[in-house]
């Protein structure tokens, strides 16, 4: 599970200190945790790209791709080719 970057939080919630970004998170709605070491907010990517319906940040990732068996055909894996 990917967590939102303290830039994220903050730029989400438009607030720089923890306790006001984890109110403000409360108050939007967004499921969120509080890390016991320093009590900043952990946010799912996940959690805000769904209610937000749009990219958090690039992390460098791919998506992953599926590669169903009409993408296979023609590629010359062995599961695709007919003896």
């Amino acid at each position: 599970m990917l967590i939102c970057t303290p830039e994220d939080v903050e730029q989400i919630t438009g607030k720089t200190k923890f306790k006001a970004q984890l109110r403000a998170l409360r108050q939007m709605g967004i499921p969120h945790m509080a890390r016991s070491t320093d009590g900043s907010p952990l946010v799912a990517v996940a959690v805000v790209e769904a209610m937000l319906g749009v990219k958090v940040a690039s992390r460098g990732t791919s998506t992953p791709q599926l590669r169903t068996p009409s993408a296979l055909r023609g590629s010359g894996h062995a599961a695709t080719q007919k003896g």
